[in-house]
């Protein structure tokens, strides 16, 4: 990629770090949960740029972490973490680009972070005896559906208007020719 469009990653890493640190905080109760930067990076990993969504996953990560109320929550190498988490099984399992799979992409980042937190949380406690909250398994689901209806809107509009994915099937596709 040119160095163009790294820096609208960047530019566009920070604004919606910052965004999702301070404005979506205060939000009331199913808007609070809302956090578009892993569903931006699950959605560069599935277009195939992995290493754009790990810059995304960083830089958003760190503008989380600096602007944070209360103990950090490690953003930046959780979703570093996540993201390279999501490339791998992207590249080894889920090798279609289709909605279910992004959808499937999606669902296993957003558990992977809320295991992560669960496991830095639970490290924190014991060695440092500082709590650091975790959403609950409602919070989480409310999160999951956010993330499901965020990425599933983005991939059937870039598929829409960049023609790289396929939505439904072709008008001559005739995929029962045997029987």
């Amino acid at each position: 990629m040119s160095w163009k469009v790294w820096l609208l990653v960047s530019i566009g890493a920070v604004l919606v770090g910052l965004c999702e640190a301070t404005f979506l905080t205060i939000l009331p109760s199913p808007w609070r949960e809302i956090h578009p930067v892993l569903s931006v990076a699950v959605i560069f990993v599935v277009l195939g740029r992995s290493r754009a969504g790990m810059a995304w996953a960083a830089i958003a990560g760190l503008m989380i972490d600096l602007y944070a109320v209360g103990p950090s929550s490690f953003s930046f190498a959780r979703l570093l973490l996540t993201v390279a988490l999501v490339s791998m099984l992207s590249l080894s399992i889920l090798t279609n680009r289709s909605i279910y799979a992004t959808v499937v992409l999606m669902l296993f980042g957003r558990g992977a972070d809320w295991a992560i937190r669960r496991v830095t949380s639970a490290v924190s406690d014991a060695l440092f005896h500082a709590y650091m909250p975790v959403e609950s398994f409602r919070g989480l689901a409310t999160s999951m559906a956010w993330d499901v209806a965020l990425v599933a809107v983005t991939f059937v509009v870039i598929a829409s208007f960049t023609k790289r994915f396929l939505v439904t099937a072709p008008h001559g596709y005739r995929g029962y020719d045997d029987i």
